[in-house]
């Protein structure tokens, strides 16, 4: 797990990427290929794959209250469509805006106890002092480090 973030009463589970360019793949392809510069083409594992066992993982602690979702850099494109759960750094932040306006008690019971589980510090937007573009930006900017952060 690269991030777990509470919004709105939903914990999310970031996985960040740096790959730019344009992106091509499915939920259901064992890879996807992301076409750089000079058309350089480099295979890699389908996140969502990697995705959908961590918010398992996740919901096994905490019950239904993860969502997981796949956060490319702004530069990145889709150019057969992208898949859902798939956004980029820009569009995480509005997500994250979106989801701070809501207020669901439960989440905030399951983000504790997940707290607990863990003993690890996690972000919280609520008491975030940053923008929720500034958070996005920070999550992308760590996802080389191979300690997860919470």
């Amino acid at each position: 797990i690269d991030h777990l973030v509470f919004a709105g009463g939903v914990i999310l589970v970031v996985m960040t990427q740096r790959r730019a360019g344009a992106i091509y793949g499915n939920q259901h392809s064992r890879h996807w290929t992301q076409v750089g510069r000079h058309r350089a083409k480099y295979q890699f594992t389908n996140p969502m794959r990697g995705l959908s066992r961590q918010v398992d993982g996740i919901n096994q602690i905490v019950g239904r209250h993860a969502a997981g979702v796949v956060v490319f850099p702004d530069r990145t494109t889709f150019p057969n469509g992208r898949q859902s759960g798939v956004v980029t750094v820009s569009e995480f932040a509005r997500m994250i805006e979106r989801l701070d306006i809501k207020d669901r008690p439960e989440g905030a019971l399951a983000w504790r106890r997940l707290k607990t589980r863990l003993g690890q510090r996690m972000v919280d937007t609520r008491a975030a002092t940053t923008s929720p573009r500034q958070t996005a930006i920070s999550l992308l900017a760590t996802a080389d480090r191979r300690e997860p952060s919470f």
